[in-house]
């Protein structure tokens, strides 16, 4: 089995140890402590930044949630303003539309009673110069056959007046 130490080598061990401790502490027992002092004022300061950066980190989170809000707000306002706008411009649109409609069918309607219109005075106009010619056909035929009439007439004038002068140049005298 083991090997077991008499009680005297344990305390010799302890004082070993606490000698050590004791030589340890006289040759760097200062430059620990102030080492100690730094690491606590490194820490203390550490723990300071902290807080700080937590609340900095904070006010910065507040800060981002106004800034967010007041974007959704600026946000939802401009959609309701384009929406707005949309809706007018829709709406002028379709105005307008109905509109480009009644004109073009009251265009439409203006345009089939002036073709009416225009088809009825081509048509009395039509009627008016068959009356005319056909008047004018009559009054040519008229004067044709006076003309022939006429004609017939100065032929037999030109007979009469031909026997009239037989008989002068021949000594036939003329009764009257």
């Amino acid at each position: 089995m083991g090997r077991t130490k008499p009680s005297g080598e344990s305390h010799e061990g302890s004082n070993v140890a606490g000698n050590l401790e004791k030589v340890k502490e006289i040759l760097m027992g200062e430059e620990m402590r102030a080492s100690e002092n730094r690491i606590a004022a490194l820490q203390n300061e550490l723990e300071q930044e902290r807080r700080k950066s937590g609340e900095a980190l904070r006010a910065t989170d507040d800060r981002i949630g106004v800034l967010e809000t007041g974007i959704a707000e600026q946000f939802k306002s401009l959609t309701q303003h384009f929406d707005s706008e949309q809706s007018k411009q829709s709406k002028a649109l379709r105005d307008l539309a109905h509109d480009l409609l009644s004109t073009t069918q009251s265009l439409e309607g203006k345009i089939e009673k002036l073709n009416k219109q225009l088809d009825q005075r081509a048509t009395d106009i039509s009627e008016k110069m068959d009356a005319q010619t056909e008047n004018f056909m009559a009054l040519l035929e008229h004067h044709v056959a006076q003309l022939q009439a006429d004609k017939v007439d100065a032929s037999s004038l030109a007979s009469a007046l031909t026997q009239l002068a037989d008989r002068l140049t021949n000594g036939v005298q003329v009764s009257g």
